[in-house]
């Protein structure tokens, strides 16, 4: 879903520019190895929020607490899958570079 919302400008330039494709891609990895609901602040109703930061050098605010957790915005609607390194989360969005 988030893909679509990006702009045509912004698909042409991950087609033809290696470089933005790549930090691009690298924007979502993060530093955040856990399980989002292990994040300080998730199961409170208040939530919490604290900077994450990715492999391309960025950093966004996690938010956590009763309602969808959220990072740069956008929402994480599938969370918690274990992979060798960590865990992987998927937002419906793009954290652009």
């Amino acid at each position: 879903h988030g893909v679509e919302r990006v702009s045509a400008a912004v698909v042409a330039r991950f087609q033809r520019d290696k470089d933005f494709a790549r930090q691009l891609l690298l924007n979502h990895i993060t530093d955040f190895r856990g399980m989002i609901n292990a994040f300080p602040g998730a199961n409170t109703s208040q939530g919490s929020g604290d900077t994450v930061r990715t492999q391309a050098g960025n950093s966004y605010t996690l938010w956590t607490g009763a309602a969808l957790p959220r990072i740069g915005g956008n929402p994480i609607i599938y969370m918690n899958h274990r992979v060798s390194n960590g865990f992987v989360h998927v937002i419906d969005g793009v954290l652009l570079p």
